[in-house]
């Protein structure tokens, strides 16, 4: 029996996680490639019931106060104030910014490492490109213990949000995950 050759296979990240997209939900696949539905419908940006590390984007995302979850954004909003000029939530970069529905404990190790690293100080972050500040908010989310394909997708994502709005460069996910957060 032959390989049925006109089948395209569902491709899988680099280091070998399912890949997610942006208001969608993890798609998981079986042994043989077949995608396995879990039944939910695609996220509607800032009208769906956010689930603990969904996605959304950070203009919409407040819009739901009872979720207790806390957004998180991987392009800084220091970072955007500082190089874009961008006001928290209102303009296109800033409001389009994908954010991670955290829980609050894995919030505050999140803030917690962020300031241990030097990411509230205002003169680092102002030395960082987007492509540092970005690695550095994902090898952090990974520190915290945000599962490693949660954390791919949310980088792809920021990279396609950062292409769209001029920013040059691109993110390298290999080079993220193969370089561990360092202890201060």
């Amino acid at each position: 029996m032959t390989a049925n050759t006109n089948r395209r296979p569902q491709r899988a990240s680099a280091r070998g996680v399912p890949r997610r997209s942006l208001f969608s939900r993890a798609v998981r696949v079986r042994r043989d490639g077949s995608p396995v539905h879990d039944r939910l419908r695609p996220l509607q940006p800032g009208r769906s019931e956010l689930r603990e590390y969904d996605l959304d984007t950070y203009g919409t995302f407040r819009n739901r106060p009872r979720d207790r979850l806390q957004g998180h954004e991987v392009l800084q909003q220091m970072w955007l104030r500082l190089h874009r000029g961008a006001q928290r939530g209102r303009s296109g970069i800033s409001a389009q910014n994908p954010a991670l529905a955290l829980p609050d404990a894995v919030h505050r190790r999140v803030t917690e490492l962020q300031r241990l690293h030097g990411l509230f100080s205002e003169a680092r972050v102002r030395q960082m490109s987007w492509i540092q500040n970005a690695a550095m908010n994902l090898r952090i989310l990974r520190g915290a213990g945000v599962p490693p394909d949660v954390v791919a997708t949310l980088g792809r994502e920021v990279q396609r949000h950062a292409r769209t709005h001029g920013l040059g460069g691109a993110l390298d996910l290999d080079a993220v995950f193969a370089r561990p957060l360092a202890s201060r």
